[in-house]
């Protein structure tokens, strides 16, 4: 009859009018939701700071002897001027010796960060110079990263965890030659030379992991 037809037709077009809504909905919804909610989107106002725990190990030492001694963990801190999308990124770390202070090894980092979201993914692109102090191998080295690469794997409100990875060059180190700071680096041969075969190797791989919250 011509009301069931009426009433089909008009159900008919509610639906269609509902699912055009859903669609528009799903596609107006940002991808950083849609692979976990981004830190602006859960606290309501941006994130200017990413403070946590970092643990980071060169790429000729991820396996084999004295992973304790190699493994070094400290403080990383990035802040974002503003809550945009350019950073400042810092991190001091350490590897002590604790049976012998003198032997500890430091590294300290700093440089520049970009970050983005590329489908639903926070990624970061940074540049960044290394300090390092090898008081155990009686030396100090000056890197250069031209290229850090990083993902979020995980994030959830303010808690992240981030991982980095990149190439880094010497640029300069010489010997610890001060008897106050190492005894054992006055005029030491083998230092000498673990220092020269530290210039030849042209890079280094290195890979970072952070644990921390965004502020």
């Amino acid at each position: 009859t011509l009301t069931q037809r009426l009433v089909s037709g008009n159900a008919a077009l509610v639906l269609a009018l509902v699912a055009c809504r859903g669609e528009a909905a799903a596609a107006d919804k940002p991808a950083s939701a849609r692979g976990g909610t981004s830190f602006d989107e859960a606290m309501g106002r941006p994130q200017r700071w990413t403070v946590g725990l970092a643990l980071e190990r060169g790429v000729h030492a991820i396996v084999g002897t004295g992973l304790a001694d190699d493994q070094l963990f400290g403080l990383s801190t990035t802040y974002y001027p503003g809550g945009g999308r350019l950073g400042v990124t810092s991190r001091v770390l350490l590897s002590p010796n604790f049976s012998n202070i003198v032997n500890t090894r430091g590294v300290l980092l700093g440089g520049l960060r970009l970050r983005q979201e590329i489908f639903g993914v926070e990624t970061f692109l940074g540049a960044n110079a290394h300090l390092e102090a090898r008081l155990r191998n009686h030396y100090w080295l000056t890197y250069v990263a031209p290229a850090e690469i990083g993902v979020a794997l995980f994030r959830k409100r303010s808690f992240r965890i981030e991982v980095y990875t990149g190439l880094r060059a010497v640029v300069a180190g010489d010997l610890v030659d001060h008897f106050l700071i190492d005894p054992n680096g006055v005029n030491n041969a083998q230092a000498n030379e673990a220092l020269d075969a530290e210039r030849k190797r042209p890079w280094e791989g290195y890979v970072s992991i952070v644990i921390g919250r965004a502020l």
